[in-house]
C-alpha cells in the first residue's frame, strides 16, 4: 500500500468513527429533545457514514488491478452513490412530511441549550472534515459524487449550522 494510500485510508477512519460517533449522539439527542433538526442532521450524517465507508472500500480497491469480470467492483462508488442519493431524497421527504406536521401541531422542544450545544458540535465535526480532506479532493469520495468544490462544501456546513439553530 502506497503512503498516500495509507494517509488516505487513516483519514477516512478517522472521519468515518467520528462521524459514527456523532451520528449516535445526534439522534439520541435529538429525540430526547424533541428536536426535529438534530433528527434530520443525525441522518444526514448516516449518509455521510455511507459515503465513507464507500470511500473506504474504493480507497482499500484502488491498488488492485482488475483484468476481467470488473463491472461489479469498479463500479460499485457509482453504485453506492446511487443508494446515497435516494437514502437523501428519501431522507428529504420524510422531513418535509415531519415539518409540515409540525407546522399545524407544534410541538414542545426540550433543552434548547442542549440542542444548540450538539449543534455547534455538528458544525465543528463538519469543519474537521473539511480541512481533513481539503488537500486531497481526489481521494474523498464524497466529494467525487456529489461535486462539490470547497466553495460550495463551506456553503454546506453553513447551512448545517443554520437549520440545527432552527
Amino acid at each position: 500500500m502506497s503512503k498516500s494510500n495509507k494517509g488516505a485510508k487513516n483519514r477516512l477512519l478517522f472521519m468515518l468513527l467520528l462521524t459514527t460517533t456523532f451520528f449516535v449522539i445526534e439522534i439520541l439527542v435529538g429525540y430526547a429533545t424533541n428536536s426535529m433538526a438534530l433528527v434530520a442532521d443525525s441522518f444526514h450524517m448516516l449518509s455521510d457514514v455511507v459515503a465513507l465507508v464507500i470511500a473506504f472500500l474504493s480507497v482499500l480497491m484502488s491498488p488492485k488491478k482488475w483484468s476481467k469480470n470488473t463491472f461489479g467492483w469498479a463500479r460499485a462508488e457509482v453504485l453506492g452513490a446511487l443508494v446515497n442519493a435516494v437514502f437523501l431524497c428519501a431522507l428529504c421527504f420524510s422531513i418535509l412530511v415531519e415539518s409540515l406536521k409540525r407546522f399545524f401541531t407544534p410541538e414542545e422542544i426540550h433543552q434548547p441549550s442542549l440542542i444548540i450545544l450538539v449543534g455547534t458540535l455538528g458544525l465543528i465535526v463538519n469543519l474537521i472534515g473539511l480541512f481533513l480532506f481539503k488537500g486531497n479532493i481526489t481521494l474523498m469520495l464524497i466529494t467525487q459524487i456529489r461535486r462539490l468544490n470547497h466553495v460550495s462544501i463551506s456553503k454546506h456546513v453553513i447551512k448545517c449550522y443554520i437549520s440545527q439553530k432552527n
